[in-house]
């Protein structure tokens, strides 16, 4: 109730209490930027919001991690160029695990843990079980970049049950960068992919392979479409099909073939 308040529009923040439920989420999702669009005048309130509750622990026996540092670049307002980088304290991080589990099982994605970033804008989700994973940050009006490094996977053991992000909101959009130990980035030089969008075939092409190299192909939910494994002894360039599947966004992971470490990962949009 708000006595005395003078006639006009207002903003009314609700906050819930941060050791039971997420704060800011809508009604059939608990990410705001997928939330349905909202109307709150002549309709009940409360038939267009929902509480989330906050994960439970996790099993201390599973030795996965994810931890990085998020970021906001400053800009000169005159201008509009970027002055300076700040850490981002207080920021919401949403770790989303595919339910199948596995490289080639279907599944949807649920909340598996929340955490906010320190003063120094860290982050750190220890615990996790292997799987396929999804990452989001809530910073006041900037949406997440789909097209960046938001999807991977966390293995039992190996480099990749230890990932480390980079996340920085700039430009209007949050990126995540994965930073790669040196060891998996040396197996590759110069990997890129296109066209982007692609529609038949998209040409992967790389100066040198050192492994031998697996394409996996998942759409974005968290099913793998499609795969091929590139033999060291080709050269510096191949093409994967794309005839067979639909339009839409996809992720292309590139991981050795030997030992399952992933070296890059790119988002892939295909038009039909």
């Amino acid at each position: 109730f708000f006595d005395i308040t003078v006639l006009g529009d207002y903003i009314i923040s609700v906050h819930s209490d941060p050791t039971i439920y997420l704060p800011t989420y809508y009604a059939q999702t608990f990410l705001w930027e997928e939330a349905d669009t909202l109307f709150f005048r002549n309709i009940a309130l409360q038939a267009n919001m929902v509480m989330t509750s906050i994960p439970g622990a996790l099993n201390p026996i599973d030795q996965g991690i994810i931890s990085g540092v998020f970021e906001v670049d400053v800009p000169d307002l005159p201008d509009a160029r970027v002055q300076g980088r700040r850490r981002g304290s207080n920021v919401r991080c949403h770790i989303r695990r595919n339910t199948g589990g596995g490289r080639t099982e279907e599944g949807t994605y649920v909340l598996i843990a929340s955490v906010e970033t320190d003063e120094n804008g860290q982050f750190n989700i220890a615990n996790l079980p292997p799987g396929l994973y999804r990452i989001n940050f809530e910073y006041p009006g900037v949406p997440m970049d789909q097209n960046s490094f938001v999807e991977f996977e966390v293995t039992a053991d190996g480099d990749n049950s230890e990932i480390n992000l980079s996340a920085l909101a700039q430009n209007g959009l949050i990126g995540v960068e994965q930073i790669l130990p040196t060891s998996v980035v040396s197996l590759i030089d110069e990997m890129k992919v296109y066209p982007n969008p692609a529609s038949d075939v998209l040409h992967v092409e790389f100066k040198e392979l050192r492994t031998n190299a697996k394409l996996s192909l998942w759409n974005m939910d968290g099913r793998l479409v499609k795969a091929a494994t590139i033999n060291n002894s080709v050269s510096g360039k191949f093409d994967f099909d794309l005839d067979d599947l639909s339009g839409g966004l996809y992720l292309l992971n590139v991981t050795d073939d030997e030992s399952g470490q992933l070296i890059t990962s790119f988002k892939v949009l295909i038009r039909k």
